[in-house]
């Protein structure tokens, strides 16, 4: 989805790219997404204006995430080449590289606040993965809700591969990937 809506961006002259990571925890997903992005992006990420916001309840995983160190076993499946191009060794573990680190905002925010959900910029992709199958039928709507208000037209949808919304929400169409499915906001 990233390397599609990137090429979209870049045939109608935007360098611009909106992501919340919705239920960030310790920050691995939000700082893969910076990862991702310089990949695919390389020198020329410089021109382009990101911001991959990151949330959680938890002020303790925002500290941590913040902090952007890692132990090996969290880092166990990072491809060599990654590691040592993004990451630099400390005692206390490995420090993600602060040209990742600068791309994310790391916020407290509580999904059932739809105030405080309203202030998160419009995205054009949502990740919320492994966090809706913790929540009631009542809640999971609202969230769904919450994130097709944010998302821009024709924005993704990603969520784990265990959860599903064709309950909840006929406002998103499926895609199935090798990944798993990813959804796509249907306007109107």
């Amino acid at each position: 989805v990233l390397g599609k809506i990137i090429e979209k961006q870049k045939s109608e002259g935007k360098k611009e790219l909106t992501i919340w990571s919705a239920g960030c925890s310790s920050g691995e997903e939000p700082y893969t997404l910076g990862i991702m992005l310089h990949e695919l992006l390389s020198g020329s990420i410089i021109g382009w204006n990101i911001t991959i916001t990151a949330n959680d309840i938890s002020p303790e995983m925002i500290k941590k995430a913040r902090e952007g160190i890692y132990n090996e076993h969290t880092l166990r499946s990072t491809p060599q080449q990654i590691l040592y191009k993004y990451f630099t060794k400390e005692a206390t573990g490995y420090r993600i590289h602060p040209k990742v680190q600068k791309l994310i905002n790391f916020d407290v925010l509580n999904l059932n606040d739809p105030q405080a959900v309203k202030q998160v910029p419009k995205s054009q992709i949502v990740f919320c993965r492994n966090v809706i199958i913790y929540f009631d039928d009542e809640m999971r709507k609202k969230v769904l809700n919450l994130f097709y208000d944010n998302l821009c037209p024709r924005g993704f949808l990603v969520l784990g591969h265990t959860e599903s919304i064709h309950k909840y929400s006929r406002a998103f169409k499926p895609y199935h990937s090798a990944g798993g499915v990813i959804y796509q906001k249907q306007d109107g």
